[in-house]
Formats: structure tokens, C-alpha cells, sequence
């Protein structure tokens, strides 16, 4: 008998289908569950300064940057920023300066970066005595948020 091409091919895919049926598959399946924990940070305060260098004289506006720094680890957003001031001679009044506030706008300030802001003050020459203010100093408080 005489095997061909043809028939050799055919015996051999029947044997391999033949082995493949006697052949079993088998997977397993797995589930797990799992546990983890996490913490929220907190914002830092902002850290604020600036120096009127130069000493105000009657009705002369001065200027001075506030400088606000995000000491934290992470970008935080600055929204307000206020200046307060106290003349050291009680008797020198408050009520004789103007102050501007500085303009802020919210904005991001990265980890570790400064901003600045101007703000300014005027000792306005009212119709009585100022000499209280002579040689005066003035403490400066800010307030960023």
C-alpha cells in the first residue's frame, strides 16, 4: 500500500485531535480582599514680612514689599493679605496715617517660593501738634490667608 502525502497528513492531525481529546485543562480562581491606610496633611501657616526702611515724613507716601513665603512641602493658595500697624508712642495718633492695603489676588504659591506685595503709608500733616510722632517707631502686624 502506497501513503501518500495526503493521507500521511491526515493520520497525523487525527492522532494529534486524538491525543488533544484525552487531554484535561484545568485553572483555579482567587479572590482576596485587602486593607491599607492613608492620612490627609494639613495646610502651614504662611510666613509674612517687610520693613518700611524708609522714615515717613509729613505727607509723604512710602512703600515696602510684603513678602510672603509658603514654607510648606506643597503648593498653597494665598487669598487675603492684611497689614496692621501700631505707632510705639501711644500719643502719636493712628488716625493721622492712611494705609494701603496691598492687592491680592488668590493665587498658588509653590513649596519653598515667595511672593511679594506692596503696601503703602502716609503721615498726613493735620492742623495740630504731631511731634509725638517724631522719631516714632511703627510695629507692623500681617495677616495672610
Amino acid at each position: 500500500m502506497r501513503i501518500t502525502k495526503k493521507l500521511a497528513g491526515a493520520v497525523a492531525v487525527s492522532a494529534v485531535v486524538a491525543l488533544g481529546a484525552g487531554t484535561a485543562f484545568a485553572y483555579w480562581t482567587s479572590s482576596g480582599t485587602g486593607a491599607g491606610t492613608g492620612s490627609v496633611g494639613t495646610n502651614v501657616a504662611f510666613q509674612v514680612a517687610g520693613d518700611l526702611t524708609t522714615p515717613l515724613v509729613l505727607d509723604a507716601e512710602q512703600s515696602w514689599t510684603v513678602t510672603v513665603t509658603n514654607p510648606a512641602s506643597f503648593a498653597q493658595t494665598l487669598s487675603t493679605l492684611t497689614v496692621d500697624f501700631e505707632p510705639s508712642d501711644a500719643d502719636c495718633n493712628k488716625a493721622w496715617f492712611t494705609l494701603t492695603q496691598p492687592t491680592v489676588s488668590p493665587i498658588d504659591i509653590a513649596a519653598g517660593a515667595s511672593q511679594g506685595y506692596t503696601a503703602k503709608l502716609v503721615l498726613n500733616n493735620e492742623a495740630v501738634n504731631q511731634d509725638a510722632c517724631k522719631n516714632n517707631s511703627i510695629d507692623f502686624t500681617y495677616t495672610a490667608g
